[in-house]
Protein backbone atom coordinates (compact mmCIF):
# COMPACT_ATOMS: atom_id res chain seq x y z
CA UNK A 1 0.00 0.00 0.00
CA UNK A 2 2.59 2.44 0.52
CA UNK A 3 4.74 2.09 -2.60
CA UNK A 4 1.14 2.69 -3.95
CA UNK A 5 0.54 5.85 -2.41
CA UNK A 6 4.04 6.79 -3.35
CA UNK A 7 3.75 5.98 -7.38
CA UNK A 8 0.49 8.03 -6.96
CA UNK A 9 2.51 10.90 -5.77
CA UNK A 10 5.21 10.84 -8.38
CA UNK A 11 2.22 10.62 -10.92
CA UNK A 12 0.69 13.38 -9.71
CA UNK A 13 3.97 15.49 -9.57
CA UNK A 14 4.79 14.37 -13.22
CA UNK A 15 1.10 15.49 -14.32
CA UNK A 16 1.22 19.19 -12.73
CA UNK A 17 4.60 19.71 -14.30
CA UNK A 18 3.31 18.57 -17.47
CA UNK A 19 0.02 20.59 -17.30
CA UNK A 20 2.31 23.79 -16.21
CA UNK A 21 4.89 23.10 -18.69
CA UNK A 22 3.54 25.10 -21.87
CA UNK A 23 2.03 27.75 -19.45
CA UNK A 24 3.89 31.45 -19.80
CA UNK A 25 2.74 34.04 -17.01
CA UNK A 26 4.14 36.22 -14.32
CA UNK A 27 3.19 33.79 -11.55
CA UNK A 28 4.42 30.86 -13.02
CA UNK A 29 7.70 33.19 -13.30
CA UNK A 30 7.69 34.59 -10.07
CA UNK A 31 7.67 31.05 -8.88
CA UNK A 32 10.51 30.00 -11.05
CA UNK A 33 12.62 32.91 -9.40
CA UNK A 34 12.04 31.46 -6.01
CA UNK A 35 12.32 28.01 -6.81
CA UNK A 36 15.53 27.75 -9.13
CA UNK A 37 17.12 30.09 -6.10
CA UNK A 38 17.40 33.82 -8.13
CA UNK A 39 16.58 35.11 -5.12
CA UNK A 40 19.65 34.76 -3.71
CA UNK A 41 21.65 37.02 -5.96
CA UNK A 42 19.16 39.37 -7.20
CA UNK A 43 16.43 40.94 -5.38
CA UNK A 44 13.00 42.41 -6.11
CA UNK A 45 13.14 45.74 -3.65
CA UNK A 46 15.70 46.95 -5.07
CA UNK A 47 18.38 46.49 -2.17
CA UNK A 48 22.03 45.04 -3.05
CA UNK A 49 23.11 41.41 -3.16
CA UNK A 50 25.91 39.49 -5.43
CA UNK A 51 23.64 40.35 -8.32
CA UNK A 52 21.76 43.60 -10.09
CA UNK A 53 18.73 44.16 -8.35
CA UNK A 54 15.10 42.85 -10.64
CA UNK A 55 13.36 46.00 -9.87
CA UNK A 56 13.52 48.30 -12.44
CA UNK A 57 15.74 46.44 -14.53
CA UNK A 58 13.25 46.07 -17.03
CA UNK A 59 13.57 48.42 -20.19
CA UNK A 60 16.61 50.17 -18.07
CA UNK A 61 19.94 51.19 -19.46
CA UNK A 62 22.67 48.85 -18.60
CA UNK A 63 26.21 49.44 -19.10
CA UNK A 64 28.21 45.69 -19.99
CA UNK A 65 31.29 44.07 -21.10
CA UNK A 66 30.91 41.91 -23.88
CA UNK A 67 33.79 40.18 -24.99
CA UNK A 68 36.24 42.46 -23.53
CA UNK A 69 34.23 45.63 -24.79
CA UNK A 70 32.29 47.62 -22.80
CA UNK A 71 28.85 48.93 -24.38
CA UNK A 72 25.63 49.98 -23.24
CA UNK A 73 22.10 47.87 -23.82
CA UNK A 74 18.58 48.26 -23.20
CA UNK A 75 17.47 45.08 -20.69
CA UNK A 76 14.63 44.36 -22.82
CA UNK A 77 13.17 40.63 -23.79
CA UNK A 78 16.13 39.66 -25.63
CA UNK A 79 18.26 40.91 -23.56
CA UNK A 80 17.15 38.93 -20.19
CA UNK A 81 16.45 35.76 -22.33
CA UNK A 82 20.33 36.14 -23.59
CA UNK A 83 21.28 36.75 -20.16
CA UNK A 84 19.18 33.01 -18.99
CA UNK A 85 21.29 31.43 -21.70
CA UNK A 86 24.59 32.30 -21.31
CA UNK A 87 25.04 34.37 -17.99
CA UNK A 88 28.45 35.56 -19.01
CA UNK A 89 27.52 37.14 -22.57
CA UNK A 90 26.88 40.26 -21.01
CA UNK A 91 28.41 40.93 -17.50
CA UNK A 92 26.85 44.22 -15.92
CA UNK A 93 29.24 46.65 -14.72
CA UNK A 94 30.05 46.43 -11.38
CA UNK A 95 29.30 42.92 -11.03
CA UNK A 96 31.40 39.65 -11.07
CA UNK A 97 31.89 37.45 -13.78
CA UNK A 98 30.99 33.88 -13.56
CA UNK A 99 29.00 33.60 -10.43
CA UNK A 100 25.99 32.81 -11.86
CA UNK A 101 25.46 29.33 -13.52
CA UNK A 102 23.65 28.57 -16.70
CA UNK A 103 20.66 26.57 -15.80
CA UNK A 104 18.76 24.46 -18.03
CA UNK A 105 15.54 26.59 -18.67
CA UNK A 106 13.06 25.65 -21.54
CA UNK A 107 11.60 28.93 -23.41
CA UNK A 108 8.34 28.80 -21.86
CA UNK A 109 10.16 28.97 -18.02
CA UNK A 110 12.52 31.77 -19.83
CA UNK A 111 9.78 33.84 -21.00
CA UNK A 112 7.47 33.41 -17.66
CA UNK A 113 10.72 34.47 -15.36
CA UNK A 114 11.21 37.44 -18.08
CA UNK A 115 7.15 38.37 -17.80
CA UNK A 116 8.25 38.59 -13.65
CA UNK A 117 11.07 40.77 -13.92
CA UNK A 118 8.82 42.72 -16.50
CA UNK A 119 6.09 43.30 -13.87
CA UNK A 120 8.81 45.39 -11.36
CA UNK A 121 9.76 47.54 -13.61
CA UNK A 122 9.06 50.59 -11.68
CA UNK A 123 12.00 51.55 -9.89
CA UNK A 124 12.55 51.27 -6.27
CA UNK A 125 11.00 53.99 -3.72
CA UNK A 126 14.79 54.93 -3.09
CA UNK A 127 17.87 53.79 -4.23
CA UNK A 128 19.85 51.02 -2.91
CA UNK A 129 22.85 51.82 -0.50
CA UNK A 130 25.63 49.33 -1.86
CA UNK A 131 26.81 48.57 2.12
CA UNK A 132 29.64 49.30 3.47
CA UNK A 133 33.01 46.70 4.07
CA UNK A 134 33.87 48.26 7.33
CA UNK A 135 31.52 45.72 9.27
CA UNK A 136 32.98 42.60 7.53
CA UNK A 137 36.78 44.54 8.38
CA UNK A 138 35.92 44.32 12.65
CA UNK A 139 34.26 41.16 12.54
CA UNK A 140 36.91 39.15 10.57
CA UNK A 141 39.47 40.60 12.96
CA UNK A 142 37.05 40.17 15.80
CA UNK A 143 37.09 36.57 14.57
CA UNK A 144 40.73 36.27 14.12
CA UNK A 145 41.79 37.97 17.52
CA UNK A 146 39.73 36.33 19.45
CA UNK A 147 40.58 33.01 18.79
CA UNK A 148 44.13 33.75 19.51
CA UNK A 149 43.77 35.51 22.67
CA UNK A 150 41.29 33.97 24.35
CA UNK A 151 43.27 30.66 23.62
CA UNK A 152 46.35 32.14 25.23
CA UNK A 153 48.26 30.49 28.09
CA UNK A 154 48.09 33.69 30.56
CA UNK A 155 44.58 34.93 29.27
CA UNK A 156 43.28 31.57 29.43
CA UNK A 157 44.24 30.07 32.73
CA UNK A 158 42.69 33.71 34.40
CA UNK A 159 39.25 33.29 32.72
CA UNK A 160 39.45 29.65 33.53
CA UNK A 161 40.51 30.79 37.33
CA UNK A 162 37.52 33.43 37.01
CA UNK A 163 34.76 31.79 35.52
CA UNK A 164 35.72 27.96 36.15
CA UNK A 165 36.41 25.62 32.98
CA UNK A 166 32.50 25.30 31.95
CA UNK A 167 31.97 29.18 32.42
CA UNK A 168 35.05 29.62 30.14
CA UNK A 169 34.00 27.19 27.23
CA UNK A 170 30.37 29.36 27.47
CA UNK A 171 32.26 32.63 27.09
CA UNK A 172 34.47 31.78 24.55
CA UNK A 173 32.09 30.16 22.12
CA UNK A 174 29.96 32.92 22.54
CA UNK A 175 32.16 35.58 21.84
CA UNK A 176 33.60 33.58 18.78
CA UNK A 177 29.62 32.94 17.58
CA UNK A 178 29.19 36.43 17.41
CA UNK A 179 32.40 37.55 15.53
CA UNK A 180 31.43 34.98 12.84
CA UNK A 181 27.64 36.00 12.94
CA UNK A 182 29.16 39.91 12.15
CA UNK A 183 31.29 38.28 9.64
CA UNK A 184 28.69 36.48 7.50
CA UNK A 185 26.66 39.82 8.50
CA UNK A 186 29.69 42.15 7.12
CA UNK A 187 30.10 39.63 4.11
CA UNK A 188 25.97 39.49 2.88
CA UNK A 189 26.10 43.64 3.18
CA UNK A 190 29.59 44.60 1.72
CA UNK A 191 29.74 46.08 -1.59
CA UNK A 192 30.78 44.43 -4.36
CA UNK A 193 34.47 45.50 -4.84
CA UNK A 194 36.70 44.15 -7.47
CA UNK A 195 40.30 43.14 -6.61
CA UNK A 196 41.46 41.66 -9.15
CA UNK A 197 39.95 39.33 -11.72
CA UNK A 198 41.13 35.78 -11.51
CA UNK A 199 41.64 33.89 -14.39
CA UNK A 200 38.81 31.51 -15.77
CA UNK A 201 40.77 28.68 -15.05
CA UNK A 202 41.27 29.55 -11.67
CA UNK A 203 37.92 28.81 -10.83
CA UNK A 204 38.67 25.20 -10.55
CA UNK A 205 40.77 25.34 -7.69
CA UNK A 206 37.83 25.10 -4.97
CA UNK A 207 36.44 22.24 -6.89
CA UNK A 208 39.63 20.72 -6.89
CA UNK A 209 40.83 20.93 -3.80
CA UNK A 210 37.80 20.91 -1.66
CA UNK A 211 37.16 17.71 -1.61
CA UNK A 212 40.82 16.79 0.35
CA UNK A 213 40.00 19.49 2.86
CA UNK A 214 36.44 18.15 3.46
CA UNK A 215 37.97 14.94 4.18
CA UNK A 216 40.14 16.62 6.06
CA UNK A 217 37.68 18.31 8.58
CA UNK A 218 35.61 15.59 8.83
CA UNK A 219 38.22 13.34 10.08
CA UNK A 220 40.09 16.04 11.83
CA UNK A 221 36.41 16.77 13.73
CA UNK A 222 35.55 13.07 14.51
CA UNK A 223 38.75 11.56 15.93
CA UNK A 224 40.39 12.81 19.12
CA UNK A 225 44.05 13.93 19.01
CA UNK A 226 46.63 15.46 21.44
CA UNK A 227 46.09 18.72 18.92
CA UNK A 228 41.66 18.48 20.01
CA UNK A 229 39.64 20.36 22.38
CA UNK A 230 40.66 18.04 25.81
CA UNK A 231 42.84 15.70 24.31
CA UNK A 232 46.15 16.56 25.40
CA UNK A 233 46.39 13.34 27.64
CA UNK A 234 46.62 11.44 24.04
CA UNK A 235 49.85 12.99 23.06
CA UNK A 236 51.89 9.73 25.01
CA UNK A 237 49.92 7.08 23.32
CA UNK A 238 51.29 5.71 19.99
CA UNK A 239 47.44 5.73 18.50
CA UNK A 240 47.62 9.61 18.64
CA UNK A 241 50.13 9.55 15.46
CA UNK A 242 48.02 7.14 13.35
CA UNK A 243 44.55 7.53 10.98
CA UNK A 244 44.62 11.38 9.87
CA UNK A 245 47.40 12.32 12.00
CA UNK A 246 49.69 10.40 10.22
CA UNK A 247 49.20 12.94 7.72
CA UNK A 248 49.17 15.97 9.80
CA UNK A 249 48.57 16.74 13.35
CA UNK A 250 46.24 19.71 12.89
CA UNK A 251 43.40 17.47 10.12
CA UNK A 252 40.69 20.02 10.88
CA UNK A 253 42.52 23.53 10.68
CA UNK A 254 44.49 22.16 7.39
CA UNK A 255 41.04 21.77 5.89
CA UNK A 256 40.28 25.09 6.52
CA UNK A 257 43.12 26.55 5.19
CA UNK A 258 42.88 24.46 2.33
CA UNK A 259 38.88 25.96 1.80
CA UNK A 260 40.18 29.97 2.52
CA UNK A 261 43.29 29.38 0.21
CA UNK A 262 41.55 28.04 -2.75
CA UNK A 263 38.26 30.69 -2.29
CA UNK A 264 40.93 33.06 -2.31
CA UNK A 265 42.61 32.34 -5.12
CA UNK A 266 39.12 31.73 -7.05
CA UNK A 267 37.63 35.07 -5.80
CA UNK A 268 39.17 38.53 -6.51
CA UNK A 269 36.68 40.81 -4.87
CA UNK A 270 37.36 42.26 -1.98
CA UNK A 271 34.95 40.65 0.84
CA UNK A 272 35.19 37.49 -0.26
CA UNK A 273 39.07 38.15 0.08
CA UNK A 274 38.71 39.46 3.46
CA UNK A 275 36.56 36.58 4.39
CA UNK A 276 38.70 33.43 3.30
CA UNK A 277 41.80 35.39 4.46
CA UNK A 278 40.79 35.80 7.56
CA UNK A 279 39.89 31.97 7.61
CA UNK A 280 43.43 31.02 6.46
CA UNK A 281 45.00 33.29 8.45
CA UNK A 282 43.62 32.49 11.43
CA UNK A 283 43.78 28.52 10.65
CA UNK A 284 47.94 28.55 9.92
CA UNK A 285 48.59 30.36 12.60
CA UNK A 286 46.46 28.57 14.89
CA UNK A 287 48.48 25.65 13.98
CA UNK A 288 51.76 27.35 15.31
CA UNK A 289 49.62 29.02 18.81
CA UNK A 290 48.27 25.25 19.27
CA UNK A 291 51.96 23.38 18.97
CA UNK A 292 53.76 26.03 21.11
CA UNK A 293 50.61 26.10 23.62
CA UNK A 294 51.18 22.24 23.79
CA UNK A 295 54.36 22.28 23.82
CA UNK A 296 54.75 24.47 27.04
CA UNK A 297 51.68 22.17 29.10
CA UNK A 298 53.07 18.48 28.01
CA UNK A 299 57.13 19.03 27.61
CA UNK A 300 58.13 15.70 27.01
CA UNK A 301 55.27 14.20 25.79
CA UNK A 302 54.60 16.81 23.43
CA UNK A 303 58.47 16.89 22.05
CA UNK A 304 58.29 12.61 21.12
CA UNK A 305 54.76 12.95 19.77
CA UNK A 306 55.85 16.08 17.56
CA UNK A 307 58.91 13.18 16.51
CA UNK A 308 55.96 11.33 14.99
CA UNK A 309 53.86 13.63 13.30
CA UNK A 310 54.19 16.90 11.62
CA UNK A 311 52.05 20.02 11.12
CA UNK A 312 52.61 20.14 7.07
CA UNK A 313 50.94 17.44 5.65
CA UNK A 314 52.74 14.37 4.39
CA UNK A 315 56.20 15.66 5.71
CA UNK A 316 56.51 12.94 8.27
CA UNK A 317 55.47 9.88 5.94
CA UNK A 318 57.98 11.68 3.70
CA UNK A 319 60.69 11.69 6.30
CA UNK A 320 59.94 8.73 6.85
CA UNK A 321 58.77 9.02 10.58
CA UNK A 322 55.27 8.03 10.08
CA UNK A 323 53.27 5.61 7.48
CA UNK A 324 50.21 6.34 5.67
CA UNK A 325 47.27 5.29 7.87
CA UNK A 326 44.26 4.73 5.51
CA UNK A 327 42.76 2.33 7.46
CA UNK A 328 42.92 4.28 10.58
CA UNK A 329 41.08 7.38 8.83
CA UNK A 330 37.93 4.68 8.20
CA UNK A 331 35.45 4.14 4.63
CA UNK A 332 33.17 5.84 6.68
CA UNK A 333 34.66 9.02 7.00
CA UNK A 334 35.47 9.08 2.90
CA UNK A 335 31.66 8.43 2.54
CA UNK A 336 30.71 11.08 4.87
CA UNK A 337 32.92 13.65 2.99
CA UNK A 338 32.16 12.72 -0.73
CA UNK A 339 28.50 13.26 0.71
CA UNK A 340 28.83 16.91 1.97
CA UNK A 341 30.99 17.78 -1.04
CA UNK A 342 28.37 16.98 -3.34
CA UNK A 343 25.54 18.20 -1.38
CA UNK A 344 27.71 21.18 -1.18
CA UNK A 345 27.82 21.55 -4.89
CA UNK A 346 24.24 21.21 -5.23
CA UNK A 347 23.56 23.86 -2.64
CA UNK A 348 26.05 26.32 -2.65
CA UNK A 349 24.00 28.43 -5.31
CA UNK A 350 21.13 28.69 -3.65
CA UNK A 351 23.16 29.32 0.27
CA UNK A 352 25.92 31.57 -0.75
CA UNK A 353 24.36 32.70 -4.19
CA UNK A 354 27.02 31.65 -6.35
CA UNK A 355 27.01 28.90 -8.63
CA UNK A 356 30.54 26.66 -7.64
CA UNK A 357 31.00 25.39 -11.32
CA UNK A 358 33.22 27.76 -13.53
Amino acid sequence: MFRLEILLVIALLLFARSANAGDVSAERGESLIARKGCGACHSTDGSARQGPTFRGLFGAKRTVTTGGASREVTADRDYLTRAMRDPDADVVAGFPRGTMPKYPLVDDEIASITLAIEKLAAPAAEPAHRGSTTPLFVSAAAFTGLHLLLSSIPVRRRLIAALSQRGFAGVYSLLVAAAFAGMIFGYVKAPYVEVWLPPRGMRWMPLLVMPFAILLMVAGFSTRGPTTVGGEALASQESASLGVFSITRHPALWGFALWGMSHTLANGELRAVVLFLAVLTLALVGMVHIDRRRAAELGEAWTKYQERTSLVPFAAIMGGRAELDLRGIGWARFAAAIVIYVGVLHTHHLVIGASPLP
